[in-house]
């Protein structure tokens, strides 16, 4: 299982730890360096920080110990983080 942490995230109820954005696990015949694609691909809509002010956000990725895991790709991580206003 993997982990998406992000700073912006507050008690997801995702995970006992407060910033897991998302969480899946990775298919058993899933080769190291190939493109990981998680169906479905649900969005998962989280709480957020309200009294802060973000001028950068920060996204990680850990195993189910929390551990970081390096990713070696040169093309790198990307992420689609939609962001929405809570209706009061």
């Amino acid at each position: 299982a993997l982990n998406v942490l992000s700073n912006i995230v507050t008690t997801s109820g995702l995970s006992l730890w407060p910033n897991v954005l998302a969480n899946f696990v990775v298919p058993n015949d899933q080769k190291p360096g190939t493109l990981v694609q998680i169906q479905p691909n649900n969005l998962d809509w989280v709480p957020v920080s309200r009294s802060q002010t973000f001028t950068e956000i920060s996204v990680s990725i850990t195993d189910q110990a929390m551990r970081p895991v390096v990713l070696r790709d040169i093309a790198g991580f990307q992420c689609i983080i939609s962001l929405r206003r809570v209706r009061d």
